[in-house]
Formats: structure tokens, sequence, C-alpha cells
């Protein structure tokens, strides 16, 4: 069974969930911060900020970020990054987010989320997708830098 399964998304479709703006936050400060630990290459705070199903299914930190680095090795050269969006699709949560790697090639991050008991947002798996000649409409401000 595959962890990285493909999301579907309809951004035209209206959400069955409002998010309010300390949700957004709180989901934007997850992925925010599982972004630049893969950057940092940083597999220990990359592995804590997973859902404890996906800390289960990789097992130890350093064989989390060894995935990354072999299925979606993009994520680890990420520059700059944007949040598109958080929707809810079925019963999952997903942060689109749009990502600039090194060689300015743009690429849409579909993180999954799920809430812990006491608000704790955590990351329960991402699928990248190449944006060849796609406009991205930024919903939430600038870009930010990372390197």
């Amino acid at each position: 069974k595959s962890l990285w399964q493909p999301v579907m998304l309809k951004p035209d479709a209206a959400a069955p969930r409002s998010f309010s703006s300390q949700e957004k936050r709180n989901i934007e400060d997850a992925v925010r911060t599982q972004i630049r630990a893969y950057v940092a290459r940083d597999a220990e705070e990359a592995f804590a900020k997973l859902a404890p199903s996906t800390q289960r299914f990789f097992g130890k930190p350093d064989k989390f970020l060894r995935s990354i680095a072999q299925e979606i090795p993009t994520m680890l050269d990420t520059r700059r990054f944007a949040f598109l969006g958080v929707e809810q699709v079925g019963d999952r949560i997903v942060q689109q987010v749009l990502i600039t790697d090194s060689t300015e090639h743009e690429w849409l991050a579909e993180f999954q989320l799920e809430q812990r008991e006491g608000g704790d947002w955590r990351i329960k798996g991402c699928i990248l997708q190449a944006t060849p000649g796609q406009q991205a409409q930024i919903s939430s401000g600038a870009s930010e830098a990372l390197a």
C-alpha cells in the first residue's frame, strides 16, 4: 500500500467545510514546519510533524527522510513556497502549496493533514505534481523564500 496516493481536487467545487482563519494558520504552520525540515534535512523535525499512522508506517525518522529523498526529492530542493488554499475533499483535509525548486521549476504539492486531539495538525502524506505552463493563484499572500 503506497503512502503517496493521488488526491483529486476540484478547485471550482464548494468545500463542504469552511476553515477559520486560525485553523488555516495552524495548518499552514504545520506544513511550513514540514517543508523547512525537508530543506534542512532534519529527519527528526520532519518525522515529528507526521500523523501517528504515518510515523508507524515509516518507523524511524531517517527511514522517512530517505523515502522523501527517493520518492519526492524536489521537496528537499524547495527554494520558495506559497500556500494556495486548504479544503476538505471527502474525509480528507488537503493544503495545496506551490513549490519552486532551485531550477525555478514550479510544482503543486498537496499535503494531506489530520487534526489531533487538542487541535494539533499533522501531515498524513503528500503528493507532488509538476505544473508546466500553469498559472497558480496565490490566495494567502507572498511566497516564502528558503535559500
